[in-house]
């Protein structure tokens, strides 16, 4: 799954989509500032912060989901799973147990 995140095609359309994204959001944060009557200065930096922290936070949640992909892999029960038959078996059992 990495290699395909990080494959030169991918690459080629997520750069300018990246430059967009970045230019749409820094016109929004100097708009933002400007509509305020707070210095131009300050929507510059609250948008370099809030690019920083949406980036730990992709990048987090990257990690979660490439972590989660390797357990799926590594799940022998995953090869073999129970019959809905059994499945259904053991939940009526459980029921009349209780």
């Amino acid at each position: 799954m990495i290699n395909e995140l990080f494959s030169p095609n991918n690459l080629k359309k997520d750069l300018p989509a990246g430059l967009v994204v970045f230019l749409v959001a820094l016109a929004l944060c100097l708009g933002i500032a400007l509509a305020c009557a707070a210095p131009i200065l300050s929507g510059l930096i609250s948008g370099i912060i809030g690019g920083v922290i949406a980036t730990i936070a992709i990048v987090a949640s990257l990690e979660t989901l490439l972590n989660l992909e390797a357990v799926e892999r590594l799940d022998t029960k995953k090869d073999n799973p129970p019959q809905k038959e059994n499945c259904l078996l053991r939940v009526l059992e459980t029921a009349s147990n209780t």
